[in-house]
């Protein structure tokens, strides 16, 4: 093999796979934990494929060096991040489906979500979460959609909502 065609090859064997991982994760595939493994597996592609290309193509040595304190704590601190952020898209692919309710305080004190919310979510199986706050701040948060419900004391503010575009 040419010292040029190297790297092209290597490209090509890695550089697509990201992008490959978003567009069947999005668009190609419904199922989400079928799409997480998928994603998973990319993950994987993109560690093994440098690492037997440094082996085997370059023919370069497993280095024998003994790493410092500071180095295996790095690599200690890098391998907790990667291991809590894998089992946070777990725990996102096996979790049910939710739904956040922006509400004022007065309606969620009430007790009218209390008692009609734990029927819906028997009858759904969907989550459902009250941010109780003022109709001022609901409106906000609707507005940066943070919320998937909106329900507030005025009705003109939240059509306003709607026709800003925010939601329908």
């Amino acid at each position: 093999m040419k010292l040029a065609e190297k790297p092209l090859i290597a490209i090509l064997l890695v550089g697509f796979v990201p992008s490959i991982s978003v567009i069947f994760g999005i668009s190609i595939i419904e199922d989400e934990l079928i799409s997480q493994i998928f994603f998973a597996t990319c993950k994987i592609w993109i560690f093994l494929v440098p690492t037997i290309w440094y082996l085997k193509v370059e023919k370069n040595p497993i280095s024998r060096n003994i790493p410092s304190k500071n180095g295996i704590k790095m690599a200690l601190e890098k391998f907790a991040l990667s291991f809590f952020l894998l089992l946070m898209q777990c725990v996102a692919a096996f979790s049910g489906e939710r739904i956040i309710i922006q509400s004022t305080t007065s309606t969620a004190n009430s007790g009218l979500l209390s008692h009609i919310l734990p029927k819906f979510e028997a009858a759904t199986g969907i989550e459902a979460h009250v941010v109780a706050v003022g109709t001022g701040q609901a409106l906000k948060n609707a507005a940066n959609g943070d919320g998937d419900i909106l329900l507030v004391h005025s009705k003109a503010a939240e059509e306003g909502v709607v026709a800003e575009g925010w939601g329908v």
